[in-house]
C-alpha cells in the first residue's frame, strides 16, 4: 500500500508539472501571437486628398489641357500607385494611422487637342500624417518637392539595410512642417525667384541622415536672369515659379541644371549654365506615349 501511494502521488505531481508548462508555453505563444497581430493590424483611419486647381489659377490660359492624375504613395511596408481621370478634385484612401506616408500626384497632359500624353510638370504631394488636418490631406505643388525628398530618404534607409522600427522613428523625427513652411515661404516670395528641384538631392538626403541639416540649406538662387529667351507662352516645370516669370519677363537659369521650360504644348526648351553663364540651349519635343501601366515604377526624372 505504502509503495502504491508513492507511486500515484509521483503520478499526480508529474501531471501537474505538465500541465503547468502546457499554461506556459501557450501564454508565451499567445503573446506572441498577440504581438504579430498588433504588427500587421495597426489602426488605420480615412483620409481625403484634396488635388490642386488644374489649371493653377494664375496664367491658367497658359497650361495645356489635363489628361489625368499619376498618384503615389510611399512608406513603411506599403506602396501602390494608381491613375485618376483629370475632373477629379479629391479622393479617400484608408493608412495606417501615424505611418509616415509620402504622397506624390503627377499631373500629366495632353499635345494640343491630341490624346497624346505626356509629363512636364514636378508633382504635387504631401507628407502624411505631418501635413494631415482633420483627416484631410491638401496635395500642394510646393510639398511635391517634400514628398519627393521624403522618398529619398526612405529609399536611403532601404539601401543601407534599416531595421523597420529605426526606419519608422528616423521618418518620424523629422520637422516635416518646419520643412514645408520653408519651402512655401521661398516659394511664394515675391522678390525672389525659388525652385526647390534645383537642390540637390544627394546633398540635402545625406544632411537630413546625419543630422546636419538646418533650413538654410533649403535656399538656393539662379546663377542668373535670361531675358532674352522669355516668351509669353513660356511655362517652368515648377508652376509656383510660373507668376514671377511671367511678372518679371525673365527666365531664372540655374547652375549646373538643365532648366526646362515649355514653349508650347509639345516642345520645351533646355538651357545649360555654366560659370554664371548661358553654356547652351536646345529645343526639344516634349516625352510622349507614356505607358501607365509602368508609370508608378518610374520617377518623373525618368521621362527626360
Amino acid at each position: 500500500m505504502y509503495l502504491k501511494i508513492n507511486t500515484i502521488c509521483v503520478g499526480k505531481t508529474k501531471k501537474k508539472l505538465w500541465f503547468s508548462w502546457f499554461i506556459l508555453i501557450s501564454i508565451t505563444l499567445l503573446n506572441i501571437l498577440a504581438c504579430s497581430l498588433g504588427e500587421s493590424f495597426s489602426p488605420e483611419e480615412q483620409i481625403s486628398f484634396y488635388l490642386p486647381a488644374w489649371p493653377p489659377t494664375k496664367n491658367s490660359d497658359l497650361y495645356p489641357d489635363l489628361s489625368g492624375w499619376q498618384i503615389s504613395f510611399l512608406g513603411e511596408n506599403y506602396s501602390e500607385s494608381f491613375y485618376l481621370p483629370a475632373e477629379t478634385e479629391s479622393f479617400s484612401h484608408v493608412v495606417s494611422k501615424n505611418d509616415v506616408l509620402f504622397i506624390q500626384a503627377i499631373p500629366i497632359t495632353l499635345w494640343g487637342k491630341s490624346t497624346i500624353e505626356t509629363i512636364f510638370f514636378e508633382p504635387a504631394g504631401s507628407v502624411y500624417p505631418s501635413l494631415c488636418k482633420n483627416n484631410t490631406v491638401e496635395l500642394t505643388w510646393e510639398d511635391g518637392f517634400t514628398a519627393k525628398l521624403g522618398t529619398y530618404l526612405y529609399k536611403y534607409c532601404e539601401s543601407h539595410s534599416m531595421q523597420k522600427e529605426r526606419t519608422k522613428n528616423f521618418l518620424s523625427h523629422i520637422n516635416w512642417r518646419k520643412l514645408s513652411a520653408k519651402i512655401h515661404d521661398n516659394s511664394n516670395s515675391e522678390q525672389n525667384f525659388y525652385n526647390p528641384w534645383k537642390l540637390d538631392f544627394p546633398k540635402t538626403v545625406n544632411s537630413l541622415s546625419t543630422g546636419t541639416f538646418n533650413a538654410v540649406k533649403l535656399n538656393i538662387k539662379p546663377a542668373f536672369e535670361d531675358s532674352e529667351s522669355f516668351s509669353d507662352f513660356i511655362l517652368s516645370s515648377y508652376i509656383p515659379e510660373n507668376n514671377q516669370i511671367h511678372e518679371k519677363k525673365v527666365l531664372p537659369i540655374y547652375e549646373n541644371s538643365e532648366n526646362r521650360f515649355m514653349i508650347s504644348e509639345n516642345q520645351m526648351i533646355i538651357i545649360k549654365s555654366e560659370n554664371g553663364k548661358k553654356h547652351s540651349a536646345i529645343t526639344v519635343f516634349m516625352p510622349r506615349k507614356i505607358d501607365r501601366d509602368s508609370l508608378c515604377k518610374k520617377n518623373l526624372n525618368d521621362f527626360y
